[in-house]
């Protein structure tokens, strides 16, 4: 239903002002209906409802931040967060080149994201977004995919605010939760030695590399009999031409932990 029109005599008075020939005064009502008194000077009482209206009532006022906000914003910033995404992966999966496990994630993930942000402005985004995110589609999971989930959110704002789409990163607000360390069962030297007696050799000897390295097993199973040099993700043993003083050779093994430090 259309709204009423204003009386004539108040048409050219901004929205909600009138004036009291009674008491020749003009009154201004406010968004609470409360109506209030803002003396007999019309300069003064248009100056006062035109403020008012544009600071408390936007959606009734045209303006120039309210019209480049509906025009999209100056970079985009007032878009729907959903329509930067795709853009904003292409530049992630660039500069950061992820295993394809983790693109799979990265992925699946994203596509999360432009459902969830489908009508929030990028602009708009702030940390109660980050946290009714994580409570629609991961308040069941443990603290280590919650975190990884909010990791990924910040990756994505970290982009968004490099192209002026958004002021801040609101994930890195975040509380990350308390993870747990790893809970491990160690094996007995009894039970060691009952295994290495009953293995392949194969197994016996990664068993002994094991022993002697101290290294973990996924990197002991990495090793390879014999490579020509030690590489990034290539480790085993460079064999001499010739053994030198009882030495073979150098076992080369990469730690996994320190890989990236």
């Amino acid at each position: 239903m259309a709204a009423r029109p204003r009386k004539r005599e108040y048409r050219h008075l901004p929205e909600y002002l009138i004036f009291d020939k009674d008491r020749g005064v003009y009154k201004f009502t406010l968004i609470t209906g409360k109506k209030k008194n803002i003396g007999k000077d019309r300069a003064v009482a248009i100056a006062i409802a035109r403020e008012y209206n544009l600071r408390m009532r936007p959606a009734n006022v045209p303006s120039v931040e309210i019209l480049v906000r509906e025009s999209g914003g100056v970079t985009g910033e007032a878009k729907p967060f959903a329509e930067h995404v795709d853009h904003i992966m292409e530049r992630a999966i660039e500069n950061e080149r992820p295993s394809q496990n983790t693109l799979d994630d990265w992925n699946n993930d994203a596509l999360r994201v432009k459902e969830f942000f489908i009508s929030t402005p990028a602009c708009d985004i702030e940390l109660e977004h980050v946290n009714a995110y994580i409570n629609h589609y991961h308040a069941e999971a443990s603290a280590n995919v919650q975190n990884r989930k909010v990791s990924f959110l910040k990756k994505l704002f970290s982009y968004a605010v490099d192209e002026s789409l958004m002021f801040d990163n609101p994930a890195t607000r975040k509380k990350m939760r308390r993870t747990e360390e790893k809970k491990r069962q160690r094996l007995s030297l009894d039970n060691f030695k009952a295994i290495r007696r009953a293995a392949e050799p194969w197994l016996r000897t990664a068993m002994d590399l094991a022993l002697q390295t101290t290294h973990a097993r996924l990197e002991v199973s990495r090793v390879r009999y014999s490579i020509r040099e030690p590489k990034d993700g290539i480790c085993g043993c460079v064999w001499l031409e010739q053994p030198e003083n009882g030495i073979y050779g150098t076992l080369y093994i990469h730690r996994q932990k320190v890989q990236k430090k």
